[in-house]
């Protein structure tokens, strides 16, 4: 059957002309049909699931004790918090330290005062030593994180403790199709 191909294809499409059609459609399918690009936009909004349903979602991790390095309702750290419901309610995969998570391609850098629910927020301990800890903003200048001195819980960005170590807000960049080109 190879065979028989081979003969029809030599036959038909002589190799300068077998170059030439790979080159045009290999060309055609990387610009314009798959038109895709990366966009700054909500985190929420990108995914149809509101700040509401965001905040019903995250309320359910509430009491989940700290763990260093747990990654389940046994116990868990800020960043296998925020990882893991990165990853059930938008499918992202989040790197597995806070520091890898701020570092993240898939993230964009924010104005702090124009945080949305879901945005994460970075704190450090020591700005020598960087990143060390990672929450979600909820709402009204509170967030949601791994605590460990009490578990996943909510605490307030007014708080001078954590207002002294706010680094940065970040959310997620959007992965959509452009609609401009007639291909699509």
């Amino acid at each position: 059957m190879y065979r028989l191909y081979g003969l029809i294809r030599t036959a038909l499409f002589p190799k300068s002309y077998i170059g030439i059609v790979c080159c045009v459609v290999i060309t055609i399918s990387s610009s314009h049909a798959f038109a895709i690009e990366w966009q700054s936009g909500s985190t929420l909004s990108a995914i149809d699931i509101t700040g509401e349903q965001f905040k019903s979602k995250v309320k359910e991790y509430l009491g989940i004790p700290y763990r260093r390095g747990g990654a389940s309702k046994k116990g868990m750290d800020c960043s296998s918090f925020v990882r893991i419901v990165y990853n059930r309610l938008y499918n992202i995969k989040l790197p597995y330290s806070a520091r890898g998570q701020f570092r993240s391609s898939r993230l964009q850098k924010i104005d702090g005062h124009n945080m949305q629910s879901g945005d994460l927020i970075f704190f450090s301990n020591n700005k020598k030593k960087g990143i060390d800890h990672v929450g979600m903003y909820f709402s009204d200048g509170q967030f949601i994180h791994a605590s460990s001195s009490r578990g996943i819980a909510f605490s307030s960005l007014k708080d001078p403790y954590w207002k002294k170590r706010f680094v940065a807000s970040k959310h997620r960049k959007i992965l959509t199709m452009r609609r401009d080109y007639p291909f699509l």
